[in-house]
């Protein structure tokens, strides 16, 4: 557009090409946020976990109770505690699979002590964590020679 048709233009009271762009369309800050919100790969993961626990709560009331939101949280700590541990072995380049079984393992011996050797809690949680530290340096030991050496891409 030439400087006289934007002259022309505003004195018949149309706004500039330049003031039209910088008014935001509020049907398009709209369609922006969800775009970015879209966009996350992780958005569809949560729209997942939330259908399903508005379905579950409809279903079974008592699911929402604060009592079983809070055993929900314990439960889910420990596979955050998990998740830091692999976290270390992802950002060494490698990956450890191995970590779900030893968990496993150490649970099962860690249960079959407290509930058929009637141990006490605190010895088995130490024995456990003895036996996962065993298992973890056996399998780290194992695994040397094909993951260091070679260092393969995770993905």
């Amino acid at each position: 557009m030439s400087a006289q048709e934007t002259r022309a233009a505003s004195m018949a009271g149309a706004p500039s090409p330049e003031a039209q762009r910088a008014r935001p369309d509020p049907d398009d800050t709209h369609k922006s946020l969800v775009r970015r919100i879209t966009d996350v790969p992780e958005s569809g993961v949560i729209l997942a976990c939330l259908v399903v626990f508005v379905a579950v709560t409809i279903a079974r009331p008592r699911f929402a109770s604060v009592d079983n939101l809070q055993v929900i949280g314990l439960d889910l700590a420990n596979y955050g505690i998990l998740a830091i541990g692999v976290t270390f072995a992802i950002l060494t380049s490698g990956i450890d699979l191995s970590v779900g079984s030893v968990v496993a393992f150490s649970s099962i011996i860690s249960a079959d002590l407290n509930a058929n050797a009637h141990w006490p809690v605190a010895a088995c949680i130490l024995v456990s964590i003895a036996v996962g530290a065993v298992l973890g340096i056996c399998t780290a030991g194992s695994s040397r020679g094909s993951t260091c050496r070679r260092s393969p891409s995770p993905w």
